[in-house]
């Protein structure tokens, strides 16, 4: 009423969102003021293979009745599409948008429209080419514009690279597919056959370096899915029989899917990590179920069969993991502290006490950074790290419990030395490192001095900067028995399970391993505020959690000296 000339703009349907308010029978309950532009996000509800208007289409026939029924509420809708998939392989998505782009004009009611991409494929361009001309004249002829990009966009490559990307949609217009994602299934091997030979044609046709590096981006997709679908036919057969050979196939075609997407990562060329994270969940449901098959569910890390003193010496000690990479470990001797915050310590929660003398009984080594993504690649053969793009000197991050633990196991095997994630109280008397204050660092710390949210402040300190990310390891002074980066950059997980108190817990070597569904996590991330990192600072996280903000380092037993 008090703005006619403006524009209401409200989300009516998304996610959780009601709907429209028209009864089953067809009765409005309730029509829209003239100003309201009602924001319609589809999301998955159209089919992305078969057109708007096609007539066998079950999932395109109830989106359009969809549509219908918002025309009796509302005056003015604005549509907002999500146009690719992130998590699947290319779709006929090209074809298909030009038609449904007319189709929202024609409905008469449609003042707006907004289409987000949530993947990565070549297509994309050739998509938002047709999207953004047939939003500046809908009566524009789709398939011209479509021969129109690739006279544009290939030039000499425009003839194959037309039959490959018709070949392509054509594997998706199955008359049995409908949805939002096309079945993995319908990239046979007899489809990467068609389709491989046609991008041969395009780049012997290529004569410009441009057109060149565009036609091998679509290459490298194909080489991509190709390898995905390789994985996934062998993991499906390991998954049948789970036989030596099966299980060695399996393992290796998912090492070369993954090293190639690790390869192309943020180019713009796949959506590599929704693929990867699949990857990643097959193999671990197929070694559970080889390891639950062969007798026994793989082992913890080992914990209470400590190497020899003799094995490890010296006040640091360097692992081979091979291919020329190395994790350095620091010795920490046995001692007390006091593990715990004291009542009067700022920001102090309930579970950091009560505060009391323990006691770690035996010397053990820590590693000395967190572990890399490139020592967990030389050893796991993947990176799932979420700032892998940056340096591989960046912590790994994104792993839940049973990765670094099976990181643990991996180790342990290959240089035959137990290794295992701290304890709680390892962690904690290894952070402080003889020190009685907030932070090894004294009663303060500083973004020079960690990588956290310095944008509060903890005590006298001063405010410093927001990363908003992961840092190389190492980036700052360590504390005084050699351990670098125990104050942010990443939170790290601990053996122990949850408990909210210290009440009951022993004193000597304290660990939990029953009797809670959380694990602990300690020393605080990059997004964390100071307070946060603070020695006796206790985390929980669900074991199952994979986060961008949470690692994990090392620890090797040794016997008493």
């Amino acid at each position: 009423r008090t703005h006619p000339g403006r524009w209401f703009a409200y989300l009516g349907e998304y996610g959780n969102m009601t709907g429209p308010p028209v009864r089953a029978d067809g009765t409005v309950v309730l029509k829209a003021h003239p100003a309201v532009m009602n924001v319609v996000v589809m999301g998955k509800r159209f089919c992305v293979l078969h057109g708007i208007d096609d007539p066998v289409c079950p999932k395109n026939a109830e989106y359009r009745r969809r549509l219908d029924v918002w025309q009796k509420v509302v005056n003015n809708l604005l549509i907002y599409e999500w146009l690719e998939p992130g998590s699947r392989l290319s779709t006929p998505q090209t074809w298909i948008v030009g038609p449904r782009i007319r189709y929202y004009r024609d409905l008469g009611v449609v003042r707006g429209y907004s289409g987000e991409i949530l993947g990565r494929s070549p297509d994309n361009d050739m998509t938002l080419y047709i999207v953004a001309k047939m939003l500046w004249d809908a009566d524009q002829d789709p398939d011209a514009l479509i021969q129109e990009y690739f006279d544009l966009y290939f030039q000499e490559a425009a003839e194959p690279m037309e039959a490959y990307y018709r070949a392509l949609n054509r594997v998706g217009k199955g008359p049995d597919q409908h949805g939002y994602t096309l079945s993995f299934v319908a990239f046979t091997p007899e489809v990467f056959e068609e389709l491989f030979p046609l991008l041969d044609r395009a780049a012997e046709a290529a004569r410009q370096d441009v057109i060149r590096r565009r036609v091998q981006r679509d290459r490298q997709a194909l080489e991509a899915y190709q390898l995905f679908m390789q994985a996934h036919d062998c993991c499906a057969d390991w998954a049948k029989e789970d036989t030596p050979e099966n299980h060695e196939a399996g393992r290796r075609a998912l090492a070369e899917a993954t090293a190639y997407l690790e390869r192309i990562a943020d180019q713009d060329i796949v959506a590599e990590r929704p693929l990867q994270g699949r990857l990643d969940g097959v193999k671990r449901r197929l070694e559970a179920r080889a390891a639950k098959t062969a007798g026994s569910v793989a082992p913890e890390s080992p914990a209470t069969t400590p190497v020899s003193a003799r094995a490890l010496h010296g006040q640091s000690v360097r692992l081979d993991l091979g291919r020329g990479v190395f994790l350095k470990l620091a010795r920490i001797p046995a001692g007390t502290f006091m593990m715990g915050s004291p009542v009067s310590e700022q920001h102090r929660d309930h579970d950091e006490g009560p505060q009391r003398e323990v006691a770690i009984s035996r010397p053990f080594y820590m590693g000395v950074h967190e572990v890399t993504q490139h020592q967990y690649r030389v050893v796991m053969g993947s990176r799932p790290s979420r700032f892998r793009s940056f340096a591989p000197s960046h912590p790994a991050e994104q792993l839940y419990t049973g990765e670094a633990e099976a990181f643990c196991r991996a180790l342990s095997e290959q240089i035959g030395v137990p290794v295992r994630l701290p304890t709680e109280a390892e962690w904690e008397y290894a952070c402080r490192a003889g020190t009685t204050t907030p932070f090894h660092t004294g009663e303060t710390i500083g973004t020079g001095e960690a990588n956290f949210d310095g944008t509060a402040v903890y005590g006298s300190g001063r405010k410093g900067q927001a990363r908003r990310m992961t840092i190389p390891v190492g980036s700052f002074p360590p504390n005084a028995w050699g351990l670098h980066d125990m104050h942010g950059n990443v939170s790290e997980w601990c053996r122990d399970l949850y408990v909210d108190t210290y009440a009951e817990a022993p004193t000597r070597d304290p660990e939990v391993r029953k009797g809670g569904k959380y694990r602990v996590v300690r020393g605080g991330s990059w997004r964390d505020l100071p307070w946060q990192c603070r020695s006796a600072y206790r985390f929980r996280n669900h074991g199952a959690s994979r986060l961008d903000v949470t690692g994990f380092r090392v620890v090797v037993p040794v016997e008493r000296e």
